[in-house]
């Protein structure tokens, strides 16, 4: 994915990297929710089994989370020329942002390296690109997980818990941010994503 921006494009001008932090996601919703089975069974079988059940969600859904076009190769694109990379490029033709894209958009690459053009004339340096911090957006996050416990009453005041839990229940694919080093392979395309679905299960003996 995108290295974590750790310089900055131009230390005379640090205004030029004005802009959205790297962890902001404008929209997100988190929402937590517990049941416990009502355990009001008389029979002791019954309320051992079937009462006193627990069910637990989350849920997570956030927008996308901001990255910058940039080059880290000072070889080829020290734009700037002070010797340091992190430099950004030009505002392409379709501008600084982009809306409306898919997790296949995503996957197969919403921008080349050919859309972004450099700010200096063929052969020279010392010009910034007009490119801003941050401006474009990565795919956005759902993650929802679920959980079920039970604790069972055993003799001489011990007990045994169980518990089944599911990561990422639905498997959805989460994306990681796209490439955006113009030095990079892959760059523009998301070839990695978040853990996958995961489920586990537990018992604990309490003595």
């Amino acid at each position: 994915g995108t290295p974590l921006y750790i310089g900055t494009m131009d230390e005379q001008n640090r205004r030029l990297d004005y802009g959205p932090s790297d962890f902001d996601a404008r929209h997100k919703v988190s929402a937590y929710g517990t049941w416990v089975l009502p355990n009001h069974f008389s029979n002791s079988a019954l309320r051992n089994t079937i009462g006193g059940w627990q069910l637990n969600g989350t849920l997570v859904l956030q927008s996308g989370r901001p990255f910058s076009v940039i080059c880290t190769n000072i070889l080829t694109c020290d734009y700037n020329g002070d010797g340091v990379g992190y430099d950004r490029p030009n505002t392409p033709a379709f501008g600084n942002t982009k809306s409306g894209l898919s997790r296949s958009d995503y996957m197969k690459g919403i921008f080349a390296v050919a859309d972004f053009p450099n700010p200096n004339a063929p052969g020279t340096l010392g010009k910034n690109g007009n490119l801003g911090r941050n401006t474009f957006r990565g795919p956005g996050y759902a993650d929802a997980d679920a959980s079920i416990f039970k604790t069972f009453t055993m003799p001489r005041e011990t007990s045994l818990e169980f518990r089944a839990e599911a990561f990422n229940l639905f498997n959805r694919v989460n994306l990681y941010l796209p490439h955006a080093n113009l030095s990079q392979a892959f760059f523009g395309q998301s070839n990695a994503a978040f853990t996958a679905r995961n489920m586990q299960l537990a018992l604990k003996f309490r003595f």
